[in-house]
């Protein structure tokens, strides 16, 4: 009888501790795939007043040919959704493709969650390092420039499919500066502005050559990807964020 209890005991102890392990499985499992994401402070404490009404004029709009189908005085938000796939064609010096790798670095520190890498094999956003008098052969639509984006967002604002075109006939120093300002753009902040000398959508770029992104520009990149701010919202909408 001793015998068979200690048995019993020890096939109940086995059960148990079985059941144990299938709960705290469970428990991992559900903490790993559903974790619990922090509530950020509102808009007016991570951002001053400047920077959101820079960010309103750059994120509303585009310059010509910058969308296939929407008109350039938009009233959304457009934005990536997905990962942006960055593929290089064209003729890009050794200093090119330093830069667009150092942008995207920068880039990616900026607009989390999304994600923004190289990606020769299978790319949604192609720079293309071209004469500009050569645009035209990347797309119909191209003028001839020192540098031209153009991105395609689906009809809820989220962009999907892009290009970028560098003059590769300019100066190093204008490449790199144009390499930033064209591949920030793409992102969907598609207007350059006479507001700040220093910032990488000034609209006087032909004078000044930025190669870094003021520290205004980092706060309005940050905040157009924003979860909160949504593709296809309006400045109404913004409002009511409190933006």
């Amino acid at each position: 009888m001793k015998s068979t209890a200690s048995r019993f005991r020890s096939r109940q102890w086995l059960i148990l501790y079985a059941l144990h392990l299938i709960i705290v499985a469970v428990l991992v499992r559900v903490a790993v795939s559903s974790p619990l994401e922090e509530s950020l402070p509102p808009f007016h404490e991570m951002y001053t007043g400047e920077q959101i009404s820079y960010f309103k004029e750059l994120a509303f709009g585009c310059d010509p040919e910058t969308l296939e189908w929407a008109p350039c005085d938009a009233d959304f938000i457009v934005k990536w959704c997905g990962p942006v796939r960055v593929g290089v064609a064209g003729q890009p010096s050794n200093s090119d493709l330093r830069e667009i790798n150092r942008v995207i670095n920068q880039l990616r520190l900026l607009i989390r969650p999304v994600e923004i890498f190289r990606d020769d094999s299978d790319p949604n956003l192609i720079i293309y390092l071209v004469p500009g008098d050569e645009f035209g052969r990347v797309r119909p639509e191209f003028p001839s420039a020192r540098g031209v984006v153009s991105v395609q967002p689906d009809r809820s604002g989220c962009l999907f499919t892009g290009d970028v075109a560098v003059d590769a006939t300019r100066n190093e120093l204008v490449r790199r500066s144009l390499i930033r300002e064209e591949l920030t753009q793409a992102l969907g902040l598609l207007k350059d502005s006479w507001t700040y000398s220093d910032s990488i959508f000034y609209q006087g770029q032909a004078l000044i050559e930025t190669i870094e992104f003021a520290d205004i520009d980092e706060a309005v990149i940050r905040l157009h990807y924003d979860p909160r701010i949504e593709p296809g919202m309006t400045e109404t909408d913004l409002e009511k964020l409190g933006v």
